[in-house]
């Protein structure tokens, strides 16, 4: 059977490097995203030198791209320094995604609180960020709707100092920086309404658990994937026994993303066209999104997928890699799956006919292959400095990388559907 060529790019960006961090209400339902920016062209800089410069980038380059990757319309938190706000820079976004903050360095002048009550009276909401009790801040406290505290580090008795008078004000507080279980309950219990943080992204193991036997199925399923010689008539029979993965097959093929002018109307057409490994990599990433029984399970999913096609794209455009692009997709695409399935990353892995050195790296063990895993997560967290030093290690151009992690996370959102 042929191989498929890859997918054509239908959308082209600058290259601009996007994180998203997810912010959750009480519920663990995804609420919005704080954006994060690189631009690629200043790569060799240790740092953004224009504040304003940068957050201009987003406003043209990157906001129109995390907003096409959205998979469902969310808030969107972007950070303004002074100088943008002086001029009303995030009128040019629109108000009922775009949340302002105020970084904790701006100082609240009359011209600056001028600028904020208007961005306001325009329908926008405003955030005040890295709130710890500054006095100075508390002019833009008054106004804000959103006031973000940083609990990392905190007391449970000053977490909740703080929280008692800014709730009295009326405005809503986002606990950013919840690194565990224990501090995410307490400030649920003081009254926080959204939170921030890695705990949310970490698997949270329960002694004796076990996944629902769909779940169970589907990891099967996956574990029989993920051996390379996976036979033709293998493939075509899981299709076969799913209407559902047969009816996404067809319609993912007759989307727009392939410009085809002749319709796909039979799975044996569809495994002709797209080609064995192609299709096998699609079932994986299709049954993993499947796994995802909660919306912060869904956003798990999105990171496992984009990290697995922007790591197989990196390893087609750049052969100096020393591993396949089909390794390269596997390494990304179970790099959550501790946190989807609620185990240790060794029991996961214990679990995966992989090769040793991209076990490794799912273990966190030090490799060439974990430091590109860990490249992804730089990325998704927006450590940019810790990932530009990584692209320029491996010989791959940022500008170029920025790009294909553009078109990894379209990728993904037209897996998720």
């Amino acid at each position: 059977m042929k191989a498929a060529p890859q997918t054509p790019e239908r959308r082209f960006f600058e290259p601009v490097f996007v994180a998203r961090q997810p912010i959750l209400d009480r519920e663990s339902r995804v609420y919005g995203f704080e954006l994060l920016f690189r631009q690629a062209d200043n790569a060799t800089e240790a740092r953004v030198a224009d504040a304003d410069t940068a957050t201009a980038k987003v406003i043209i380059d990157g906001f129109p791209l995390v907003a096409e990757t959205m998979l469902e319309s969310r808030k969107c938190f972007v950070n303004f320094p002074e100088g943008l706000l002086l001029k009303q820079a995030p009128l040019a976004l629109p108000r009922e995604m775009c949340v302002v903050e105020i970084l904790e360095d701006v100082r609240p002048t009359p011209e600056v609180l001028a600028a904020c009550r208007a961005i306001k009276h325009a329908g926008y909401m405003l955030a005040v960020d890295d709130f710890v009790g500054q006095p100075e801040l508390l002019p833009f406290v008054e106004m804000a709707d959103i006031v973000k505290v940083e609990v990392l580090g905190a007391s449970p008795l000053r977490i909740l100092e703080l929280a008692k008078p800014l709730l009295a004000r009326g405005v809503a507080l986002l606990a950013e920086k919840v690194e565990d279980r224990e501090i995410h309950h307490l400030c649920l219990s003081a009254g926080f309404q959204y939170f921030q943080g890695f705990y949310f992204s970490r698997p949270e193991v329960v002694s004796g658990r076990k996944p629902p036997v769909g779940v169970v199925s589907k990891v099967r399923l996956l574990r029989e994937l993920a051996v390379p010689e996976t036979e033709p008539e293998r493939l075509e029979a899981i299709l076969s026994s799913d209407a559902g993965l047969s009816f996404r097959l067809l319609k993912y093929l007759n989307s727009a993303a392939f410009f085809r002018m002749d319709k796909i109307v039979s799975l044996s057409q569809a495994m002709m066209v797209m080609g064995q490994n192609p299709l096998r990599k699609w079932l994986m990433a299709v049954l993993l999104s499947d796994m995802a029984h909660t919306p912060i399970g869904r956003e798990v999913s999105f990171q496992s997928l984009t990290r697995a096609r922007f790591l197989e794209l990196l390893a087609l455009g750049r052969a100096k890699l020393p591993h396949s692009p089909d390794s390269l997709f596997m390494l990304g695409l179970f790099s959550r799956m501790d946190a989807l399935l609620g185990q240790s990353m060794s029991e996961v892995a214990a679990q995966l006919p992989l090769p040793e050195d991209i076990l490794a790296a799912l273990r966190g063990e030090p490799g060439q292959a974990g430091k590109l895993l860990g490249l992804a997560a730089d990325l998704e967290d927006g450590r940019f400095e810790q990932a530009l030093g990584v692209l320029d290690a491996a010989g791959v151009d940022a500008a170029e990388a920025a790009k294909i992690y553009a078109e990894a996370t379209l990728w993904a959102k037209d897996i998720l559907g």
